[in-house]
């Protein structure tokens, strides 16, 4: 019975190692993971996510997903094209995912950071957007935005969050991807006109302004 005891620890302590180690092995993977913004005409957003609900659902399948270790995570569509949030290792892995699917991407960029209200001590975006309030991505032209040090980071949030309180329920700022070349910037309103006077008052460029329908996806 004792030998029986014994036996039954030691399998408990191999199986609480495997484990451990499995998780260790997911942990490293998704710190070694980047993010990149990708714009593709509506058609193409269509296959990708096509592709990935099939790569998900046939896990057991060698795919385009799992052969370039590719995930799509959010999805921003306008009338004509959407910002997609894909994770990789690396750039080149999404490019040859692009190839394997023969989609023309608009732009790839690597997004370093993502600000948010919360990182200079603000409010959450809420779960969903309030009732009449639209989705918006900004498109800002601001070089070298992403490589700021993290105390002018927290500084940028909580002037933004500053000045979006001055609007009262009317504009939520929900978060924004840094690149080096700029950001997406995400906002709700009922009023499109707010988010130019938003930036006005902050002093932030707003190129473009898109109105969006987003989706999170959980691949």
């Amino acid at each position: 019975m004792l030998h029986a005891i014994r036996f039954t620890l030691n399998s408990l302590v191999i199986m609480l190692i495997a484990i451990g180690m499995a998780a260790s092995i997911a942990h490293a993977s998704e710190m070694d993971s980047k993010r990149y913004i990708v714009q593709l005409d509506s058609e193409s957003l269509l296959s990708l996510v096509r592709s990935q609900e099939h790569a998900s659902g046939n896990l057991g399948e060698k795919t385009a997903e799992s052969n370039h270790e590719v995930k799509l995570k959010e999805e921003f569509q306008t009338e004509s094209k959407s910002y997609v949030l894909l994770e990789a290792p690396s750039e080149s892995n999404v490019s040859d995912y692009l190839k394997a699917l023969e989609l023309s991407p608009i732009s790839v960029i690597e997004t370093e950071f993502t600000n948010s209200p919360e990182l200079g001590g603000g409010p959450k975006a809420m779960e969903a957007p309030r009732d009449g309030h639209k989705i918006y991505v900004i498109e800002r032209g601001v070089p070298g935005i992403s490589s700021l040090p993290m105390e002018k980071q927290i500084e940028v949030s909580k002037g933004s969050q500053k000045v979006v309180g001055q609007f009262g329920d009317k504009l939520e700022w929900d978060k924004s991807f840094l690149t080096q070349e700029g950001t997406f910037c995400v906002y709700r309103t009922n009023n499109v006109d707010l988010i130019k006077e938003h930036a006005s008052i902050a002093g932030f460029p707003a190129d473009k302004i898109s109105a969006v329908t987003h989706k999170i996806y959980d691949f």
